[in-house]
Formats: structure tokens, sequence, C-alpha cells
């Protein structure tokens, strides 16, 4: 990769559309609900979208910040994996997450729907109370 390629990666974001159209129908159908999962939140939330990376990032904006304080992930390689900035910081009475602070998303269909949530709010609420 040459210097102008790795300073792109960095630079320029992308929508989410354009993401999708790098992935498989079946990790579409994930990143789509995860999506949905994620901007139903009870906040106002900041996506931005690295196409190059593979990854959308969700954060929360507080009142003037200049910037989002990031609390979730999308990121996908060969899985589709939802990540939390803060895992450490967070309950997980399901046992969902790894040691990486993520959770392999095998299908949109998982049972593990409501747990997901619980982590999500949970996650927000603590970046919220930071």
């Amino acid at each position: 990769m040459t210097d102008k390629q790795a300073r792109q990666c960095f630079v320029r974001q992308s929508s989410f559309d354009e993401l999708l159209d790098d992935l498989t129908p079946a990790q579409q159908t994930i990143c789509t609900v995860l999506r949905q999962q994620v901007l139903a939140l009870p906040e106002f939330l900041s996506e931005v979208v690295w196409r190059a990376q593979k990854r959308v990032t969700y954060g929360l904006i507080r009142g003037d910040a200049a910037v989002a304080d990031n609390f979730a992930y999308i990121s996908i390689d060969h899985e589709v994996r939802l990540g939390f900035y803060y895992a450490g910081a967070l309950d997980d009475p399901a046992g969902l997450l790894s040691d990486q602070g993520t959770v392999v998303i095998a299908n949109s269909k998982t049972g593990t729907q409501a747990a997901l949530a619980d982590l999500l709010m949970a996650a927000l609420l603590q970046r919220k109370h930071a």
C-alpha cells in the first residue's frame, strides 16, 4: 500500500450502503439488523463508516462537544462482530463478550437479541455517565 492509499483509508468516510456493497449477502443482513438495533437506542448518536477498514463506529454526542464519545462498533472480516470500546466496564450477565470486548454475530436471527440490546444500552449508559 502506498502512503497515499494509507492516508485515504483513514481520511475518507463512506456511507453504510457503500460498505454493504463490499459484503456477502449474509453479512449485509447481519450488519443491517445490528445497525437498526444500535440506532434504536434512545439517544442521538454519531455513525462513522470506514469502508476500507470494514468498520462502523457509533458514538454518543454530548451537547456542544466537537467529537462523539464512541462506545460501540460493527466490524467485519470473516465474521461480523459487535464490539464495545469500554467492554471491561460492562456487566455481561449473558456472557456474550469475548476477551477482546466483542460479540461474534453468526446470523441476524440469533437468540441473543435481547442480551445484545442490554449490552448496547449498558455501553451507552456507561459513556453517558462517564
